[in-house]
């Protein structure tokens, strides 16, 4: 009965000593009210039908679509944030023994004596101890592991819809050398044409010595233009490769566009809030700062623990086994820090600030998230009609070399202005073609930017 009411005391002066100790406040809750979100993004598309909320569909293209699996599958990035999501749901596991009993076993074995005599010391020990979570701390410590498990399985899907957009875009990127090798090509055979031209007539005796060797320039310029193309897409083709885990080999090819491209939904600012897994890991992480600030204050609770033990020694070992302790002990250990130099509270208030700190952190990677779309969304009609003007100056600077190629046969014009424009015919084409890539590019970063699922 004594023990029962020594332990009442304890636990009585435990509950007053808590409530000395005021609850943290909790930034969480009211993280969004200060965020500079409006109705509707300020650049707007026109609506289309033809819309897609994947980001595998934008392309019907069942190359594309098996680059990106082979990427999630194999990407080396994402197999490291699976083995972040398997350390912390094994942290979660690790965090919810510590409100279990401990118990531990010794035994030892050894000799005492003097000159004349020795006998044997033989013994058998069990300990168990318990922690009573009383003000919940190892609660507290199980919910930062949960939530730390949360927010690495949302930067595992950011991971995934990135790499998968990344995967995508280096497709792009080597369609668009491809080409550029082509057109590189088609240049270098368009120059050949032409110095063979420039040739003829100076063997005729109807043109310089002038106009060779500027055919001669413009040839071997297309030459060092095919080359830097060829290391284009040797780059390129490396690159993907790599998101696939593969070695980075310039094996790969990949000559067409796709055959169509679709829309995405826009939506609202304030939809990136949820669409957006980064966005989402950002916001768990106020609330990892929030949990962090509570452990804090626990720790300066009072710690309660449940100890016992149970012993039996012997000199003779075939009797240490017998079911009969000859000592034991049970302690109830009530423990509290009194004089610390300070260190907790500051411990406290680094939390705090850290918590702040993830306000800003996360209003901060919203921002950041509304001027991609923002950008994006801007990009969509700038290089739509960048493409029609380019498309338009082709067939101009197209029909004008069909002209002057006569006119210069005929000995109407000099050499320079067909040679001048035949570099606008393929610089023309050599825009398009880029324009067509950015095109694509920058649909599949406004697909990834409003938090398109893969």
């Amino acid at each position: 009965m004594t023990i029962s009411f020594r332990l009442l005391g304890q636990i009585t002066l435990l509950l007053l000593f808590g409530g000395c100790v005021p609850a943290p406040e909790k930034l969480a809750p009211s993280a969004n009210s200060t965020l500079p979100l409006k109705k509707n993004f300020e650049t707007f598309i026109p609506p289309s039908s033809n819309l897609t909320s994947s980001l595998l569909k934008i392309f019907p293209s069942a190359q594309a679509k098996q680059f990106v699996h082979t990427a999630l599958e194999k990407n080396p990035s994402l197999l490291s944030s699976l083995s972040q999501i398997k350390q912390a749901e094994l942290s979660v596991q690790q965090s919810n023994t510590a409100n279990k009993p401990i118990l531990n076993a010794s035994t030892n074995a050894g000799r005492l004596g003097s000159a004349n005599r020795s006998t044997g010391r033989y013994a058998i020990n069990a300990d168990a101890s318990w922690e009573i979570d009383v003000w919940k701390k190892i609660d507290t410590e199980v919910r930062a592991s949960e939530n730390e498990l949360q927010i690495r399985k949302f930067n595992h899907q950011a991971a995934r819809q990135s790499i998968a957009a990344q995967t995508l875009q280096a497709w792009i990127s080597l369609v668009e050398s491809n080409k550029l090798v082509s057109l590189a090509n088609e240049q270098l055979e368009s120059f050949k044409k032409t110095k063979s031209l420039v040739e003829r007539k100076f063997e005729l005796g109807t043109g310089g010595l002038d106009a060779v060797h500027l055919a001669d320039t413009d040839l071997a310029s297309s030459k060092a233009d095919l080359e830097s193309a060829m290391d284009q897409r040797n780059q390129a083709s490396r690159a993907l490769s790599l998101l696939l885990g593969d070695y980075p080999s310039a094996s790969l090819k990949s000559t067409q566009w796709p055959r169509s491209l679709k829309n995405i939904r826009s939506s609202t600012p304030s939809s990136l809030l949820t669409n957006r897994p980064d966005i989402q890991a950002s916001f768990l992480a106020i609330q990892a700062a929030d949990i962090e600030v509570t452990i804090a204050h626990k720790d300066l609770l009072p710690d309660f623990r449940i100890t016992s033990s149970l012993g039996q020694q012997s000199n003779i070992l075939k009797t240490l086994a017998d079911s009969q302790f000859n000592s034991w002990s049970l302690l109830a250990d009530l423990s509290a820090p009194i004089l610390d130099g300070g260190r907790r509270k500051l411990e406290i208030a680094l939390q705090e600030e850290e918590a702040r700190q993830s306000i800003h952190d996360y209003r901060s990677a919203v921002l950041n998230a509304l001027l991609e779309v923002e950008n994006a969304l801007g990009s969509e009609s700038v290089l739509a009609q960048r493409e029609l003007h380019l498309r338009d100056a082709l067939h101009a600077v197209i029909q004008a070399e069909q002209r002057l190629l006569g006119q210069y046969e005929r000995g109407l014009v000099d050499i320079l202005s067909l040679l001048d424009t035949q570099r606008r015919r393929f610089n023309a084409k050599q825009q398009l073609i880029n324009t067509q890539a950015d095109r694509y590019i920058n649909r599949i970063t406004l697909a990834l930017a409003v938090g398109t699922s893969i």
